[in-house]
C-alpha cells in the first residue's frame, strides 16, 4: 500500500524534511506520493483526505520552529481536523522532526502536539523520529556520518509502517562532540553576519 509523505517545511527539494522523506520512500520500495505543504496547501489536504478514506498511513516531516511547528503548518493541521471531521479511518500517523540543536530531545514537545492533534482527531498514533543537528545529514551519505544512525531509525519506521505498528520515539543525536558543533555553529553564524555587514560586536551588541 502506498504512504502519504507530507512535508512541512519552507524549504522544497533541498531541505533536511524532504531528504528524510525521500529516504523513507526509498525504504518503503518507492511506494509513497511526497507533498510539500506551503507549495501546495490545497493539493496536500485532498490528498490527506483521499489517504484518509484508503486507510494509507501518513507521514508528516517538519523542522523545529521555536519549540513547536511552524505556524503555517499548525495552521495546515487545524484546517484538517476540520475537513476530514466524521472521516473514520485505519491510517496511522508518523512523524519525522529535524532541528539544528544538537540534541534530539528538542524535538518532544512538538511531537506531543501533532500527538495530541492525532487525538482530538481520532487518528491512531504510529511511531515518532526525533532528530538533533538535522542540517547534518547533508555531511555524509545516509548511513555515514555524524548522523549515521538515522538510516537504521528510518528503516525501522518504514518496518513499522508497512506493518501497521505504533512504537515509542526514536531520539537520534549526531555521532559527533557537543563542543565542535558549537564552534563549527559559532563560526558559520559569524560569517552569514558578515555577509550582511555585521561585525562580532555587532551581533553582540543586538543580542542584549
Amino acid at each position: 500500500m502506498s504512504t502519504l509523505m507530507l512535508c512541512g517545511s519552507p524549504h522544497n527539494e533541498d531541505g533536511n524534511s524532504t531528504y528524510f522523506l525521500k529516504a523513507l520512500k526509498e525504504k518503503l520500495s518507492g511506494k509513497g506520493e511526497i507533498y510539500n505543504i506551503m507549495q501546495s496547501s490545497e493539493i496536500s489536504e485532498t490528498a490527506f483526505l483521499q489517504a484518509l478514506k484508503n486507510g494509507e498511513n501518513i507521514v508528516f516531516s517538519f523542522p523545529l520552529y521555536a519549540d513547536s511547528l511552524p505556524a503555517y503548518f499548525l495552521a495546515f493541521l487545524k484546517r484538517l481536523k476540520t475537513s476530514a471531521e466524521g472521516i473514520v479511518s485505519q491510517s496511522r500517523v508518523y512523524v519525522i522532526v529535524n532541528n539544528g540543536f544538537y540534541d534530539d530531545v528538542q524535538n518532544n514537545i512538538a511531537i506531543k502536539i501533532i500527538w495530541k492533534w492525532c487525538d482530538k482527531c481520532g487518528f491512531l498514533k504510529g511511531r515518532a523520529l526525533a532528530v538533533g543537528a538535522g542540517g547534518m545529514v547533508h555531511a555524509a551519505p545516509l548511513g555515514k556520518g555524524p548522523l549515521a544512525k538515522v538510516d537504521g531509525a528510518l528503516e525501522q519506521m518504514a518496518e513499522d509502517i508497512k506493518n501497521g505498528r505504533s512504537g515509542d520515539t526514536i531520539f537520534v543525536k549526531p555521532s559527533f562532540p557537543r563542543f565542535l558543533y558549537t564552534f563549527m555553529g559559532n563560526l558559520s553564524f559569524t560569517a552569514e553576519g558578515k555577509k550582511n555587514g555585521l561585525s562580532k560586536a555587532d551581533i553582540k551588541t543586538l543580542q542584549k
